[in-house]
Parts: structure tokens; sequence; C-alpha cells
């Protein structure tokens, strides 16, 4: 268990409490009790407290590209985009576990949220969900679809650890591409993918 919540657990005289609210409470049971809890706590602010916490969380602070560089950068990127490719608008969220479920990434790294997301850290694990969802809808209209599905983006992430040197946030931008479709066998579709992808 972790020193701090086992500490904490301690402290407060309710040991195994972590275990409780992940195992016992429902999705979202445990939702309404953090929103309150995260209500109750707002209310104690101050506004100098949210100005200090925006001049000090790494978190929230702006970063040093300026929009119209950034914008310059995404219309060049996305103008170099094949045809195939369908650009995406990503949500800022995901469905919690995102990227330690499907990519193996420790929670830890994403930005948890009191209602089951996390912020999204990794553009292409949230694709790969969005191309196995419109792979699946193919193959209920036919399921002998051979039709890939190509996906691209350019996303803000958010990423909780700790980078070094002032030029690295916690948030950047990345432009992500994610195929899917049937398997052709001896790695076709995969090899084939790929090389679009790069070119």
């Amino acid at each position: 268990m972790n020193k701090i919540v086992e500490r904490i657990e301690q402290e407060v005289g309710l040991p195994g409490l972590a275990a409780v609210l992940a195992q016992r409470l429902t999705p979202t049971d445990l939702q309404s009790l953090l929103l309150e809890v995260y209500r109750l706590r707002s209310n104690q602010l101050l506004p100098a407290a949210i100005l200090s916490n925006y001049e000090s969380n790494r978190f929230v602070r702006p970063s040093a590209v300026s929009a119209t560089q950034f914008l310059k950068w995404e219309q060049i990127a996305l103008s170099q985009l094949p045809q195939e490719f369908e650009t995406l608008v990503l949500s800022p969220v995901c469905p919690l576990g995102t990227n330690s479920v499907v990519a193996s990434i420790d929670q830890n790294w994403a930005v948890a949220t009191v209602r089951n997301t996390e912020v999204v850290s990794d553009s292409t694990n949230v694709l790969a969900l969005e191309c196995a969802v419109r792979r699946r809808q193919l193959l209920r209209s036919n399921p002998r679809s051979t039709e890939p599905v190509h996906l691209a983006t350019s996303h803000r992430l958010l990423r909780a650890q700790h980078f070094q040197g002032p030029q690295l946030l916690s948030h950047f931008s990345a432009f992500a591409l994610c195929s899917a479709g049937r398997d052709q066998g001896h790695s076709q579709f995969e090899l084939s993918t790929l090389g679009m992808h790069i070119r």
C-alpha cells in the first residue's frame, strides 16, 4: 500500500478507507461523495487562495508557445495528412483507466477527475478506442467488412509526472495518428498502415 495513504488512514482512524472507497462504492456513488467533498472545500476558498494556486500549480500555468505559432504548426501538420485520415477534436477527458489499461502506464501519470474520467494524457489511446468503436460499427453492418479506419488529431495533453527544466510543462500538444482494420495475415495491414503513417 502507498505509504501516504497508509499514514492518512491511520491519522483519521479509518484503516482500509481507500479500499472501501475503491471497492465497495459504485463509481457513481464515489463520484457523488467526491463532488460533495470538493464542493465543501471550494466553499472555504478565497480569491487570494485561487490566485496563489494559479501562480504555483504546474498543471494550470499557460504554455510559453504563442497561440499563433501553435495554430500554424497544427495547420501544417494537418495539411500533410493523406486523404484517408479523418481528423477529430477529442474531448479533454477520457474514461478512467484509459492509459493504465490500454497502454499499461501507471495510473498516477494521469490526472483523474471526480467524475470517473481522467484528463487525456496520451491521445493515441483515445484514438485507439474511437477506432475500435468505429470498426465495431462497421462489423455490425457487415461482419466481413475490411474497411479500415484512419484517425488523426492534434490534442493538448496533461501528464502528472514531474518534468525537469523551465521550458517543460505538464501540459503540451501532440499530433497523433491511429488506424484500425481487419487482419490480412503476415502483418500486411500493420506494415502498409505504418508506411502510410510514416509518409
